[in-house]
């Protein structure tokens, strides 16, 4: 799970020596594994936001040029002063999830820069699909699987739907979870068997 993942973002974002990674996350969230451990295993520095500051100011302090935030996040560090645009301007590779956004976003940020968008239910090891976005985009999309994960869209009886029709997203692979701790009904509610293998593998509903 976490070794894949670590090594799928490694590998994608290209995150090495030279380049400055924010550590934003509390210690306790997930996404504190995106920041960490990519950046050491592809030699790049981690730099550790303190709790208390203005994030600008740490921002411009730590000089980072990659960062993962919420969209939300994102939006609040944007300004019209000259500082805020230099600042962010330094970032060249941002990553968003965690949140709902639009194309407009995209188109702001995009252009010039790495701009990925990324995808996890609690009940996977962080990320489950990733997006690298266009500069012309015209919607955000979840994007396709990380390594060793399979995603599918399916109706009620567990059939793959046609392009453009509703379903429910699986999700399947290394990075699942076995379930609800003490809580076997809700597991077997929401993990169930794959049919799409024959070695008794489990895959997760998200909706």
């Amino acid at each position: 799970g976490s070794g894949h993942f670590v090594s799928w973002r490694v590998e994608n974002y290209g995150w090495g020596p030279g380049d400055r990674v924010l550590q934003f996350a509390s210690v306790s969230f997930d996404v504190s594994v995106a920041e960490i451990f990519p950046a050491l295993a592809g030699g790049a520095t981690v730099c550790v936001a303190r709790r208390d500051g203005d994030a600008l100011p740490e921002l411009e302090k730590l000089a980072v040029n990659a960062v993962t935030f919420t969209p939300s996040v994102l939006e609040s560090l944007v300004g019209d002063d000259e500082r805020a645009a230099t600042v962010l301007g330094n970032i060249e590779h941002v990553v968003l999830g965690g949140e709902e956004y639009g194309a407009e976003l995209v188109r702001r940020w995009a252009p010039g820069r790495s701009f990925h968008n990324e995808y996890g239910p609690t009940e996977a090891t962080v990320v489950v699909t990733s997006w690298a976005a266009r500069a012309a985009a015209d919607a955000v999309s979840l994007g396709g699987p990380v390594t060793n994960t399979r995603v599918y869209v399916l109706d009620d009886f567990l059939r793959p739907v046609p392009p453009g029709v509703a379903g429910d997203l699986y999700v399947a692979g290394a990075g699942l979870a076995r379930g609800y701790v003490r809580r076997p009904g809700l597991t077997s509610q929401r993990f169930v068997a794959c049919p799409f293998s024959d070695t008794g593998e489990r895959m997760y509903r998200t909706g």
